[in-house]
């Protein structure tokens, strides 16, 4: 058994050897530019977004808040907010926990 899993090791470290030893690794500096050229490329994507204009800046912060985000933030806020359980039951304090967060 010990012989088998020994033979198999070598097996495996004499493979990668070979395996490494005919493909050598080719590096190529790249700039910054042709990295990033190179990247945009494989994901179809433009060079740069364009720029955004003012309107659109001050459209974003003048915006009003959602209502069902601002909900759910207070509704998380009140949960933060409760006192823990003045109970000492390991069950309790689990639930009150696992809510919580």
């Amino acid at each position: 058994m010990l012989k088998s899993i020994i033979s198999i090791f070598f097996f495996f470290q004499i493979f990668f050897l070979l395996t490494c030893s005919q493909h050598p690794i080719q590096v190529k500096d790249l700039s910054f530019d042709e990295a990033r050229s190179i990247v945009l490329e494989m994901q179809n994507l433009p060079l740069s977004p364009p720029p955004r204009k003012m309107n659109d800046v001050l459209d974003l912060l003048n915006r009003k808040p959602d209502q069902e985000k601002e909900n759910n933030l207070a509704r998380l806020k009140g949960i933060a907010r409760e006192p823990a359980p003045v109970s000492q039951e390991p069950y309790a304090l689990f639930q009150f926990y696992k809510v919580r967060g």
